[in-house]
């Protein structure tokens, strides 16, 4: 829905908290944006993008997918604020999709969904950053129900989520963070039984000069099924060169 996704050194190519809350999959897509030319800099953008169902590919796989096959294009839109500075810039948006997916007999289903989303300063040091959706038939929007589309009678999945990090900056070498995401699907008849998916993350990231940064973060996630819940828990080091 829009470009907003947690801070984090510790994902590269897929971010934070996916399949818990974070709608995240950056589609080919052509996009405007028109300033109304408000105090409050509103603007409205609009964007057709290609769709996906977000079934998993094999090596070699062509075949087309269930959003491919439905011969139409994702559609999104966008109502946004934005204010202050480059140094602590703020913006609220609220967007909405629409999708269509070929089930197997032919006919299509709804992928629908409407999204807020907020990346608010808290003063020169501290910012809030957050996203929350409901919907149904989001997989192919990046693991929206848990990278579930369908029932196991063929009708869309319906979901909710979001995440929400705070983020602490009290220099310009040490940054501080935390956050959750949570994504909850109804449970029923879900085709993988993936009734609940709970991330949280802190994280400490050093940039003690020029391009160089090092960063300690620490991951849990909590998937629940019927038969009860699995945890993982995860601790990275990373060490990079920022451009």
């Amino acid at each position: 829905m829009v470009g907003l996704n947690p801070v984090s050194v510790a994902s590269f190519g897929t971010p934070e908290f996916v399949a818990a809350g974070n709608l995240w999959l950056w589609l080919p897509q052509v996009r405007a944006t028109a300033e109304l030319g408000t105090a409050a800099r509103l603007a409205i953008q609009g964007a057709v993008l290609t769709p996906t169902s977000g079934d998993p590919a094999m090596p070699f796989d062509t075949e087309l997918d269930a959003a491919e096959l439905s011969r139409r294009p994702y559609l999104q839109a966008r109502l946004r604020s934005r204010w202050g500075g480059e140094d602590a810039p703020g913006e609220i948006g609220i967007g909405v999709h629409r999708g269509w997916l070929r089930r197997d007999d032919g006919s299509l289903a709804t992928s629908e969904a409407v999204a807020v989303d907020a990346r608010i300063p808290l003063g020169a040091q501290v910012e809030l950053l957050g996203e929350a959706y409901v919907g149904r038939a989001l997989r192919g929007l990046g693991g929206g129900g848990i990278g579930q589309n369908l029932t196991t009678d063929g009708a869309p999945v319906r979901d909710r989520g979001g995440w929400a990090q705070l983020v602490v900056r009290p220099s310009t070498v040490l940054e501080l963070g935390t956050g959750c995401g949570v994504g909850d699907p109804r449970d029923t008849n879900l085709p993988a039984n993936r009734l609940r998916n709970v991330a949280c993350e802190a994280h400490v990231t050093a940039r003690p000069g020029g391009p160089v940064l090092a960063g300690l973060t620490y991951r849990r996630q909590r998937t629940t099924y019927p038969a009860g819940a699995v945890v993982n828990h995860h601790v990275n080091v990373a060490f990079g060169f920022e451009f």
